[in-house]
């Protein structure tokens, strides 16, 4: 319907499913419960994953037929990604990727991007930059022609845009979206990097500390039971 509404107007639609979810607290995992992926009955947590994978599939593909009946399709742009990797507690599969959700390894932090826009990006074309989450907001505001607002932070994220188009004009891409990334899965409270770094041990099993750090090729990973620097050219999985 909102779709339809506007498809005579440029509309932004920022669409959030809480599927795949493994539940807060108490609650049970958030299986549908009504529809062809409705489960009858107790079931496994693999049972469960596949039936929310296969909900949240439906209801994106009725995104993509709303987009397709109202003529929009080859004048939109479509982003489709994850927060984070797989839980274990909802049996998801990260593999070849170590880790999972909330860990700095790659099955936490990896994950698929799928961006579509027909006549615009051609199908099947892979783009190898890492992109955050945090990249959509100067991404979408520079399409849209709108300004970052101002703040004295400053953005963390990158409009990824111009290195897409590249893609398209050549096999490979040129430069680095990011020069550096930075992942911390820090459990401890209250926890300053400015000045509690200073007394940390690398690799020290009394810490709570998760990192990641990406620079290029290599990785540097630290937890409480070991710190390991791996080049994804060799090993992905890290």
């Amino acid at each position: 319907a909102f779709i339809e509404r506007n498809k005579d107007n440029p509309f932004f639609a920022y669409v959030c499913f809480t599927a795949v979810h493994s539940g807060n607290g108490d609650e049970k995992m958030q299986t549908p419960r009504t529809g062809k992926y409705a489960l009858d009955g107790p079931a496994s947590k693999r049972d469960s994953l596949i039936s929310m994978l296969g909900s949240l599939d439906e209801n994106v593909g009725k995104i993509i037929n709303a987009l397709d009946n109202n003529g929009l399709t080859e004048n939109t742009l479509v982003i489709f990604m994850s927060d984070n990797g797989g839980a274990t507690d909802t049996e998801a599969d990260n593999s070849p990727l170590e880790g999972k959700k909330h860990s700095a390894w790659e099955g936490g932090t990896r994950v698929p991007m799928i961006a579509s826009w027909p006549g615009v990006l051609k199908p099947e074309t892979k783009f190898s930059q890492m992109v955050m989450g945090f990249d959509l907001f100067p991404t979408f505001a520079g399409l849209a022609g709108a300004s970052m607002p101002s703040s004295s932070l400053g953005f963390d994220g990158v409009d990824f845009w111009p290195w897409l188009e590249k893609v398209n004009e050549a096999p490979t891409e040129t430069g680095a979206l990011h020069d550096i990334l930075f992942w911390d899965q820090n459990e401890k409270e209250n926890f300053d990097w400015s000045t509690d770094i200073e007394s940390f041990t690398w690799g020290n099993t009394n810490s709570d500390i998760d990192i990641g750090i990406r620079m290029g090729q290599w990785k540097l990973r630290v937890d409480r039971k070991s710190t390991r620097l791996n080049s994804s050219h060799a090993n992905i999985s890290y």
